[in-house]
C-alpha cells in the first residue's frame, strides 16, 4: 500500500528532519509536495491529493488563520485525509483543537523519531482498514461472467455506436427493456483507462471489480450509472443525474473513485469526461 505525504511547515529544518527520520520505502510512503505557507499548501493539496499531511499549527496565512483551520479545511475537502498536527506548545487545549478538526495525532516540537513513526502508523492504519473494507465488499467478490452480463455490455455498446439513428425516446425505451435505470435530465460519457501491472489489468476479476466499485461510488453520490468494458483496460460509463449541482461535483467524485481504486488495487484510473448533454440521441458526441 503506497500513500502520498505532504509537509506544511514554515521551518525548513522541520522539512529536512522529517525527510531524514521517516522510513519512506519501508512504510510505503511517498513525499509528493511541500509548502511553507497556507496559500501554497492549498494549491498543492488540490493538485496532488495527499493522503497524509504534516501540518504546523503556526503556518503563515494571508487571512490570519492557523494551521488548525487549514487542517479543518483539508479534512472537509476530503474526509479521508489524515492530518498530523505539529506544534511547539505543550498545551492540552491544542490537542483538543487538533482532534476537533479531524487530526489523527499531535506532535510536539522538538520532534522525536519514535513519535513521528507512531503518528504515521496511526494514519496508515486508517487506510489499511479502509482497504480491507473495500476488498471485503460483496461487489468486489463477485465475478460476473454469465452470458446475460456479456449480452448487456454488447447491447449498451451498440446503443452508443448507433445513436445517430435513434431518438431520445427510442434509446430510453431500449434502456428500460434492458432494466437499466439510467434516465435523468443530464448525461455524460466517462472513459476510464486502467493503468497498472499488465497481468492484473488483463484479469477479468480486476476489471469487473473496478467496474462494480465505479457503479457503487457514483450511485452513493447521487448519480445513475451504466458501466461496461470495451477493451482489456478501458471502462465506459454512461452517467446521468437530475440535481443541477451534480454536474459540477462529478469531477471531484471521479477523482475520489480513482484514489480508492489505486488504494485498493494499486491500479491507476485515468479518467476522461465527455461533454454534458440533455438528449440521449447526442450520447455519441459525449463519448468522443
Amino acid at each position: 500500500m503506497s500513500l502520498n505525504v505532504m509537509i506544511v511547515d514554515d521551518e525548513r529544518d522541520i522539512h529536512a528532519y522529517l525527510k531524514q527520520v521517516i522510513d519512506w520505502d519501508g512504510m510505503g510512503l511517498k513525499l509528493v509536495c511541500e509548502a511553507e505557507d497556507a496559500e501554497t499548501a492549498r494549491e498543492l493539496f488540490a493538485l496532488h491529493h495527499p493522503q497524509i499531511v504534516f501540518m504546523d499549527v503556526c503556518i503563515p496565512s494571508f487571512d490570519g488563520g492557523t494551521g488548525l483551520e487549514l487542517a479543518r479545511e483539508f479534512c472537509s475537502i476530503d474526509q479521508d485525509t489524515r492530518v498530523i498536527v505539529i506544534t511547539g506548545f505543550a498545551d492540552f487545549s491544542y490537542a483538543q483543537q487538533a482532534l476537533a478538526v479531524g487530526a489523527v495525532d499531535l506532535l510536539l516540537k522538538p520532534l522525536q523519531p519514535v513519535e513521528v513513526s507512531r503518528s504515521l502508523e496511526k494514519a496508515r492504519g486508517f487506510f489499511e482498514e479502509k482497504r480491507q473494507r473495500l476488498m471485503s465488499q460483496s461487489a468486489l467478490k463477485h465475478l460476473i461472467s454469465e452470458n446475460a452480463e456479456l449480452l448487456r455490455n454488447r447491447k449498451i455498446a451498440q446503443l452508443l455506436e448507433n445513436t445517430e439513428d435513434s431518438t431520445h425516446e427510442q434509446i430510453a425505451e431500449q434502456l428500460r427493456l434492458l432494466s437499466l435505470d439510467i434516465l435523468g435530465t443530464k448525461y455524460a460519457v466517462v472513459l476510464e483507462s486502467l493503468k497498472g501491472d499488465d497481468a492484473e489489468i488483463e484479469s477479468n476479476t480486476y476489471q469487473l471489480a473496478v467496474q462494480k466499485m465505479c457503479e457503487q461510488t457514483l450511485a452513493e453520490n447521487g448519480y445513475k450509472v451504466c458501466a461496461y468494458s470495451s477493451g482489456k483496460s478501458v471502462l465506459n460509463c454512461i452517467i446521468s443525474w437530475s440535481a443541477e449541482e451534480k454536474g459540477t461535483q462529478m469531477e471531484t467524485v471521479l477523482q475520489k473513485l480513482a484514489d480508492d481504486v489505486e488504494l485498493c488495487f494499486q491500479i491507476q484510473l485515468k479518467i476522461g469526461i465527455g461533454i454534458m448533454i440533455s438528449d440521449l440521441s447526442q450520447i455519441g458526441a459525449s463519448a468522443k
